[in-house]
């Protein structure tokens, strides 16, 4: 038999950071780290040819800007985007998007780049505020931030520059009409909220503890929505949520009527 009374009682919740989300509470390190890796990452006009899968994600945004109907392997959100990113720029879904081939001057490819490029620099200050969530100091919170961002400053250089050798890992592919930009964006956003919620383990069912958890959720549902790989997201909240469900179920100090509640909910 397990002696429950002799279990440790759960570990102290993560950190609180100091900051808001609103912009206004931004410092002018903030704002700055913000308007780099938007001005960087949607900087794709040395591109002119389709490069990669562009051939294949091209072709099934342009389905759907023409409601024709495909077979699609993976779930919907990721392709719709790329529609709508070509609805946006002004594309009207007769392109083929041969691979290989130069974009015509009547297909607005660096509009559809830079849409969904932004996705790829929303995600450098949600990696810096995951970091800040998790209790990092500020320097090393920048400096998590800034890795990420020379990524794209080593694919900007590489592109103009002609370094081919130049290993810019996700972030290179993020400007790209890919799904990889949604994909690195709902995953950094997913684990950004449950990092925040996890913070509010203190003040549970508070209004920030739900809407944290609402947030996580929808997170969720969007990497999920994209790639069938944003499953593996789902498997690590589900892991996380698992880990610290069982730190409650050895906290003889809790309510019983409180972690029932508290278990359902998660």
């Amino acid at each position: 038999m397990i002696d429950w009374q002799s279990l440790p009682l759960p570990s102290s919740p993560l950190p609180l950071a100091s900051f808001a989300l609103h912009p206004a509470s931004l410092s002018c390190t903030h704002r700055l780290l913000w308007l780099l890796a938007l001005y960087i990452l949607t900087h794709t006009y040395a591109y002119t040819i389709g490069r990669w899968d562009e051939a294949h994600f091209g072709k099934f945004g342009s389905h759907y800007l023409k409601g024709t109907f495909y077979f699609d392997v993976h779930p919907p959100l990721g392709k719709m985007l790329v529609g709508l990113a070509g609805y946006v720029a002004g594309y009207n879904g007769t392109y083929e998007f041969n691979s290989g081939s130069t974009y015509p001057g009547w297909v607005n490819f660096v509009g559809m780049r830079m849409f969904l490029a932004s996705f790829s620099a929303l995600a450098v200050p949600y990696t810096y505020m995951t970091a800040v969530q998790l209790g990092f100091t500020r320097p090393v919170a920048y400096l998590v931030g800034l890795l990420t961002l020379l990524g794209t400053l080593l694919c900007f250089l590489s592109i103009h520059q002609n370094l081919t050798n130049t290993d810019v890992g996700f972030i290179g592919i993020g400007r790209l009409i890919l799904l990889d930009s949604m994909l690195i964006f709902f995953t950094t956003v997913t684990v950004f909220y449950y990092t925040l919620f996890r913070n509010q383990s203190h003040r549970p069912f508070s209004f920030r503890w739900w809407s944290s958890l609402f947030m996580t959720g929808v997170s969720i549902g969007c990497v999920s929505s994209v790639k069938w790989v944003g499953f593996f997201v789902t498997a690590l909240v589900g892991f996380m949520t698992i880990e610290e469900l069982w730190g409650m179920l050895g906290n003889v100090h809790m309510p019983k009527v409180l972690r029932v509640f508290y278990h359902n909910t998660n």
